[in-house]
């Protein structure tokens, strides 16, 4: 009884870890969003740098998430806002547009008209012309080459009179590389794509950037395009940006408020595309706690694991949760030590349970070697861990990762919209964490049948019965020699039949394997132990004088 109970609390030990390989549990989430700057403070943040546009994202993405101090953000941004109209125009303070913009070419006062609306007019976009041929920025002058490709399909040519939102668009990539506001990877691949354009006289690859660029203008003003420009480190990333606001647009003050803060566009868009409806309110809830939760979400790419609802419901203090905190902390900080000690509280708590088994059956009378003993216990033991790591992680016991959104290039030009569907090609290895552990789950139950069949064996060879006697209760457990094909037919079959139904992902590789080491379980069983304990068997009868006496009733099985 005393086994038991420790097994169980052992078990009971490791579940309580929250530590888990395909999602991040909720606890964790949290844990991590107190441990970084919360949304009212990256808000006053920004206000202090003189950053608005980038609070008023900030400021929206609280409201939609029914952050509590919502109503209190919004009124400090507006506050701010009335008293810098300067700032309030363009979202930040940049040289660049003091230089190239006078006041007279400023389109609106509105804050939250998009920075395209100031690239526009005719007089503004001589202005920028004009400063941005004076650049000694080479990709500067690539981009100002293209304006005079004849190739773009989407867009009028510059030259022509309703060539304006692809000339403002030009401008407006030129001088964001002019200031700096492109992560890296965004600006050699910007590079690439225009001087390649003006090389060949092709700028389809580069128009697709453009009209990204141009779809994200429209929304957002200076300060707030170039804070999410500047974390980019492709230009996939603001297409994918571009996707998603179009797909979801409820979802657009959080998506936007997140890549305001993300460390990575790229992070961000490709967790959404690829989780869906799920990965968006995983953000949300990240967005919520705050951008140390965003930041562990991002980078580990994962599901969430737990209750989403927004906003969450308060957790009242008890002594189970006071005695829980240090142990999230710990998973937080130490995720592959808190993994470790999870997967050994598994295996002794495993271990004891076969223990306690022992006992009960009467095992520890047979007469078992060190080594049989050893290997029995531990496949018993890693047969419990396998169990609980599947029931512990609801994204291997119950099929692959949410669906995500199929990425489109969507045409935001006059008002009118094209639609190509985009094909990404996987390098992936087939084999997933979900495959590996359910083949290592059936070859762990073929493992244990197989050290079942030995014992029943050792138990026959350790009876103090004639060679006859033995020979017939042998024979008598033909079934259980072959209960490896029996269970492995039975693995296969489930797995097939959970495929169908769309309980567990499709996986022929995994649900055959179980009929494949059944198959190995009853030649190994048969061939390597049981036809020599029958010879053996047969030789003492003939030695004893039995052999004569048996073959005239009926044969006898060799094997």
């Amino acid at each position: 009884m005393l086994g038991v109970l420790a097994g169980l609390a052992l078990v009971g030990f490791g579940w309580s870890i929250p530590s888990q390989f395909k999602s991040v549990p909720v606890s964790v989430l949290v844990e991590a969003g107190r441990s970084g700057p919360g949304l009212e403070d990256l808000m006053r943040d920004a206000l202090d740098e003189g950053r608005p546009g980038v609070a008023d994202l900030l400021a929206d993405g609280a409201a939609a998430v029914q952050h509590g101090a919502a109503e209190i953000m919004r009124e400090a941004v507006d506050r701010y806002l009335e008293h810098n109209p300067d700032l309030a125009i363009w979202g930040a303070g940049d040289p660049y547009l003091t230089h190239a913009f006078r006041p007279e070419f400023i389109a609106t006062r509105d804050p939250r008209a998009g920075v395209i609306k100031h690239f526009l007019p005719a007089e503004a976009r001589r202005s920028l012309r004009g400063f941005l041929e004076g650049s000694r920025n080479a990709t500067v002058q690539t981009l100002l080459a293209t304006a005079d490709l004849q190739s773009y399909r989407q867009f009028l040519p510059v030259v022509s009179a309703s060539g304006a939102p692809l000339e403002a668009t030009i401008l407006l990539a030129a001088m964001l590389v002019q200031s700096d506001r492109l992560g890296d990877g965004a600006l050699r691949e910007l590079r690439a794509k225009a001087e390649r354009a003006v090389s060949t006289g092709d700028a389809a690859e580069l128009e697709l950037f453009y009209l990204d660029l141009l779809s994200l203008a429209r929304r957002l003003n200076w300060g707030q395009l170039t804070e999410i420009t500047s974390r980019a480190d492709s230009t996939e990333a603001l297409g994918e940006l571009r996707h998603l606001l179009q797909v979801a647009p409820d979802a657009a003050p959080v998506l936007l408020a997140s890549a305001a803060i993300a460390e990575q566009l790229d992070d961000l868009t490709g967790y959404v595309i690829d989780k869906g409806p799920i990965g968006k309110e995983a953000v949300a809830f990240a967005l919520f706690h705050g951008k140390g939760s965003l930041d562990l979400l991002l980078r580990q790419q994962v599901p969430v694991d737990g209750d989403l609802t927004l906003p969450p419901s308060p957790v009242e203090i008890t002594v189970v949760q006071s005695a829980l905190d240090p142990i999230v902390r710990f998973a937080l900080a130490e995720p592959i030590q808190a993994f470790a000690v999870k997967i050994a509280a598994y295996l002794l708590g495993g271990l004891l349970f076969f223990l306690v088994a022992e006992h009960l059956t009467a095992l520890h009378r047979l007469e078992l070697s060190a080594g049989f003993t050893t290997v029995a216990r531990s496949v018993g033991a890693m047969l419990v861990c396998l169990l609980l790591i599947v029931f512990n992680e609801p994204y291997l016991a119950f099929g692959s990762e949410p669906s995500g959104y199929e990425l489109r290039v969507v045409v935001p030009v006059i008002g009118t919209s094209s639609v190509a569907t985009m094909t990404e090609s996987s390098n992936a290895f087939p084999v997933d964490v979900a495959t590996v552990v359910s083949i290592s789950f059936f070859f762990m139950l073929q493992s244990l049948v197989y050290l079942i069949c030995l014992l029943k064996l050792k138990e026959i060879q350790s009876k103090n019965i004639p060679p006859l006697l033995k020979l017939r209760l042998t024979e008598n457990e033909e079934n259980l020699f072959d209960s490896g094909l029996y269970v492995g037919i039975a693995g296969t079959s489930a797995a097939l039949v959970l495929q169908v139904l769309g309980v567990i992902e499709a996986n022929l590789l995994a649900a055959y394997s179980s009929n494949l080491f059944g198959i190995l379980c009853v030649a190994f069983v048969k061939i390597r132990h049981v036809r020599p304990f029958r010879q053996k068997l047969i030789l003492e009868m003939a030695e004893s004088g039995q052999l004569a006496e048996t073959l005239e009733t009926r044969p006898v099985k060799t094997g």
